[in-house]
């Protein structure tokens, strides 16, 4: 690769960088209802979309409260936006995520993830679960597992 051609490379990654962490910065945005955040995550997706260049990016959250549908929606149509997700789980057993203070239910989980795919078909899901938490019985297991299958 000559000089000039690795100086282009860096300046596009490091514009692609800039971005990034100015689009990251207003993902909670995807769920506040004020039309102008919305606005400006839209615009984000816009400058994201108009570098050029072969390159992707992924989304990942510590929590579901962080994902929404308008995420969703914007990763969906984001050229250089995978359709890969890492939305952690940790346990199936409702009375296990009270415990965890998760603030979310198993069902309230797999609807999200069925949203998602009726944006993304083709998403690739990554999750973190916890076994073991402390009281877990075999059925708060057993109850993992089947949000595993799905």
């Amino acid at each position: 690769m000559k000089n000039k051609e690795i100086v282009k490379s860096i300046v596009v990654l490091v514009v692609i960088c800039l971005l990034t962490s100015a689009a990251l910065a207003v993902v909670n945005h995807f769920t506040a209802p004020v039309s102008a955040a919305n606005a400006e995550a839209r615009a984000q997706q816009a400058r994201l979309d108009a570098v050029p260049g072969e390159y992707r990016l992924r989304f990942m959250t510590s929590h579901p409260k962080d994902a929404s549908e308008k995420l969703f929606a914007a990763m969906a149509k984001g050229k250089h936006i995978c359709h890969q997700l890492h939305l952690p789980f940790q346990s199936g057993s409702d009375a296990v995520l009270k415990k965890m203070n998760r603030g979310y239910t198993k069902e309230a989980y797999l609807a999200l993830i069925e949203q998602a795919r009726r944006y993304m078909p083709d998403l690739v899901l990554s999750s973190d679960i916890i076994v073991g938490f402390p009281g877990e019985t075999e059925e708060d297991f057993q109850g993992t597992l089947d949000v595993v299958r799905r």
